[in-house]
């Protein structure tokens, strides 16, 4: 079990802006092209069912970028990333993108993509050196790199 004197940190969702630019520059071209054309049919039908999933997928993620930071817990042989504990040996590898700002995947054994619940950033920069420490104690492999996550 996780004791009170593990080191906590403050973490906060992916921001989701390149989701959120590339989806709103598609919705705009389409909601531009069906007002300059105004045709009833099966192609406005066809624009209509590209466009809800496309304004469901930018208010999923501004959701989850605007939601209050939480917490990450760095334990001997665990974390505890929003609640949710993820021992050593079930995490594949711990990878960061970016450089400005990095985003922090934390990747399941057995995933191919990193799970949105374990993608985040540290709002002070002491947490990146103790993770990077933890994964070098507990042989969890810690690489900078490009990773996907679900948003």
């Amino acid at each position: 079990m996780i004791s009170s004197q593990n080191p906590t940190h403050k973490i906060r969702n992916p921001r989701g802006v390149p989701v959120i630019a590339g989806l709103s520059l598609i919705i705009g071209i389409h909601i531009f092209r069906m007002l300059k054309v105004n045709q009833a049919g099966i192609l406005t039908w066809i624009e209509i069912g590209v466009l809800i999933p496309c304004f469901v997928v930018v208010a999923v993620t501004l959701y989850w970028a605007l939601k209050p930071a939480s917490r990450i817990r760095i334990g001997e042989r665990q974390l505890v990333v929003n609640g949710r504990e993820i021992k050593a040996d079930e995490i594949k590898e711990i990878m960061v993108r970016g450089y400005f700002n990095p985003i922090i995947g934390i990747k399941p054994v057995g995933k191919r993509i990193v799970p949105i619940k374990l993608c985040f950033r540290f709002l002070d920069e002491k947490g990146m050196k103790e993770l990077a420490d933890w994964a070098e104690r507990n042989q969890v492999a810690f690489s900078y790199k490009h990773f996907m996550s679900w948003i």
